[in-house]
C-alpha cells in the first residue's frame, strides 16, 4: 500500500510539474508573440509618422518656392524680371540692382519667422546671386555655385525640387564644419523654355532632427 501511495504522489507531482511547464511556455510564447506584433505594429507607426512628418517639411520648402517661382504684384512680376538676365549683355548694374531689391523684398516675406531656414537665394544663369539672409549664414563672396554638384544636380532634375547635403565649406560664410543643407530648383521661361534662374534654400542638416524629437 505505501509503495503505491509514494508511486501515486510521483505520478502527480510529475503530472502537476509537466502542466505548470506546458503553461508556462505556452504564456511566455503568448507574450512573446503578441510583444512582438505590439513592438513591430509600433515601430511601423512610428516610422509612418517619421515619414509623413518627413513629407511635410520637403512639402513646406516645395509649397515655399514654388510660391516665389510664380511671386507677382501689381508694379513687378519675378519672371517677366529674369527674363533680362538670361542674355548677360541685355541688363545694366542698375537693373540688377533693382531686382536685387525686389527679390530680397519677396525671400524676407515668405520666410519671415521661419527660424530653420538660413537665407533664400536665385542664381542667375551667369551665376550672379541675389540672396536675402535669416541669419549671419549667407553664399560667400565671389562663390561660383555653377561649378557645383548641388548645382548640376539641380540642372538634372529639371524644376522639380533637388535636397542636397554639401560639404562645400567655402560656399557659405560662417558655416563652421559642418555641412550644409541645400533644397533648390531651376526656373524656366515659359514660352521659350529658356532657364532664367535657380531659387535655393538654405537650412542646417538639424532641419531633420524633428524626428528624434518624436
Amino acid at each position: 500500500y505505501m509503495q503505491i501511495n509514494k508511486q501515486l504522489r510521483l505520478a502527480i507531482f510529475v503530472i502537476a510539474t509537466a502542466s505548470l511547464l506546458v503553461v508556462t511556455l505556452l504564456s511566455f510564447g503568448m507574450y512573446y508573440h503578441f510583444s512582438s506584433q505590439d513592438l513591430e505594429a509600433n515601430t511601423k507607426n512610428s516610422l509612418n509618422r517619421s515619414a509623413s512628418i518627413v513629407e511635410e517639411k520637403i512639402n513646406d520648402i516645395d509649397i515655399l518656392t514654388e510660391k516665389v517661382q510664380f511671386f507677382s504684384k501689381s508694379s513687378y512680376d519675378l519672371m517677366t524680371d529674369l527674363r533680362k538676365y538670361s542674355d548677360e549683355g541685355a541688363y545694366t548694374p542698375e537693373n540688377l540692382f533693382y531686382s536685387s531689391e525686389e527679390i530680397e523684398g519677396i525671400f524676407r516675406t515668405v520666410i519671415y519667422r521661419m527660424d530653420y531656414i538660413n537665407f533664400m537665394a536665385i542664381i542667375l544663369p551667369n551665376g550672379e546671386i541675389i540672396s536675402y539672409s535669416n541669419t549671419q549664414k549667407d553664399f560667400s563672396y565671389g562663390y561660383d555655385p555653377l561649378a557645383s554638384d548641388w548645382y548640376r544636380e539641380t540642372l538634372e532634375a529639371k524644376g522639380n525640387l533637388n535636397i542636397s547635403v554639401a560639404e562645400e565649406n567655402r560656399a557659405i560664410i560662417n558655416a563652421g564644419a559642418d555641412p550644409t543643407l541645400f533644397f533648390s530648383r531651376t526656373i524656366y521661361d515659359f514660352y521659350s523654355k529658356e532657364l532664367l534662374g535657380t531659387l535655393v534654400v538654405n537650412c542646417e542638416p538639424e532641419f531633420f532632427d524633428f524626428i528624434s524629437q518624436k
